[in-house]
């Protein structure tokens, strides 16, 4: 995404994830030719409660419904952690595509994998 200023809209979808009225994260998609671009953002506080896993199932069902081709992800270079984010990605069956980005098809009725 390019640099937006501060409190600029965002394009794209917003799902917010909710335990116990507490916000844990978000799911965000945009549609761009016909692909879902996608980002899955975890508090820190809920990592590894599989709230990145439920959130890119979502994701995926979602992408299924609107009847797009690909989910696609670009991890930034200013990730802490860009390495353990592509074998989290890549688990859930996203491929590398080139220029950093990674791959998947929505396979309509299967949730990824956990």
């Amino acid at each position: 995404m390019r640099a937006l200023p501060v409190g600029a809209d965002v394009p794209g979808d917003w799902w917010r994830i909710e335990d116990d009225g507490e916000t844990v994260g978000y799911g965000w998609m945009d549609t761009v030719w016909g692909d879902a671009e996608v980002l899955v953002a975890v508090a820190s506080a809920a990592r590894g409660a599989g709230v990145g896993a439920f959130a890119m199932d979502r994701l995926a069902q979602e992408a299924d419904q609107r009847g797009l081709r690909y989910l696609h992800n670009v991890i930034p270079s200013a990730h802490p952690d860009p390495e353990g984010l592509r074998a989290w990605l890549q688990r859930r069956g996203f491929a590398p595509a080139g220029e950093g980005g990674l791959l998947r098809r929505p396979v309509r009725g299967q949730p990824a994998t956990a």
